[in-house]
């Protein structure tokens, strides 16, 4: 017989209709199962939390521990700092949220105007060097130039055409030289969880009279899908043996 699911939720009410027991929904939202006593509701095979994580290899540990008796699960990769582990479609056109991985990050605020120091910092310490030894890449390039600004009266002289920038720097011990802001600048910020590479795009570097420089992004987001790509792409490398046709895990981004 083709049941609904309509009629499932019929026959289930009456089961708890007959065991004297009452579903009540809060003003939250939130199901408790009223009968003998008050008690969170929900079906035999929904798990009570949602495990939170900060990292794409408990995802993984998960999967491969065998806890979890579920026949298939699916890997929804839904940003690059949000992926979620969820179960199949039930009958009910529900799906069980079962994990959810969120990377620690530090917050990089775009287009703001950080002083000197804190660019440095912020550059070191929240951006993947590119250099293989031999070369300077953009990071270090723009560490070497806000460090090398001759302040005059507190302030940078500083010539701008409305695309490029130019400023004056120390060259050598006691020389100065008037030089081109760097720009475009190609960078690699982490803005995606650790175990996979970091994307690399296009910023506009800009600095004012106060010696304070901003990085604006100038990609489009198109970042956000290579990012995308690398979690999924790390995801089936490590769940090689899980993901193909008739599997265990279906990975979507």
């Amino acid at each position: 017989m083709d049941m609904n699911t309509e009629t499932l939720q019929h026959i289930e009410n009456q089961a708890l209709t007959a065991a004297a027991k009452k579903v009540y929904t809060d003003d939250k939202g939130q199901q408790f199962l009223i009968g003998d006593d008050v008690q969170p509701y929900h079906r035999n095979w929904q798990a009570d939390d949602v495990i939170t994580t900060s990292t794409l290899s408990s995802i993984v540990t998960y999967i491969k521990s065998g806890m979890d008796a579920r026949k298939h699960v699916l890997i929804h990769v839904v940003s690059p700092t949000e992926v979620k582990l969820i179960g199949d479609l039930d009958e009910y056109g529900e799906r069980e949220e079962l994990m959810v991985a969120e990377p620690t990050n530090d917050d990089i605020r775009w287009g703001r105007y950080y002083d000197r120091e804190s660019m440095n910092i912020l550059l070191q310490s929240s951006f993947k060097s590119t250099s293989d030894g031999t070369t300077t890449d953009d990071r270090d390039a723009i560490i070497q130039f806000i460090g090398n600004l001759v302040q005059d009266n507190n302030s940078v002289h500083v010539q701008d055409d409305g695309v490029t920038q130019s400023a004056n720097i120390r060259q050598g011990v006691a020389n100065q030289a008037e030089a081109k802001v760097p720009n475009p600048v190609l960078l690699k910020p982490y803005r995606t969880f650790t175990e996979v590479d970091q994307p690399e795009s296009h910023f506009i570097f800009r600095i004012n009279a106060d010696m304070a420089a901003a990085l604006f992004e100038a990609d489009g987001g198109a970042w956000r899908q290579v990012a995308i790509n690398n979690v999924k792409k790390y995801l089936n490398n490590e769940l090689a043996d899980l993901t193909d046709v008739d599997s265990k895990v279906t990975i979507l981004g």
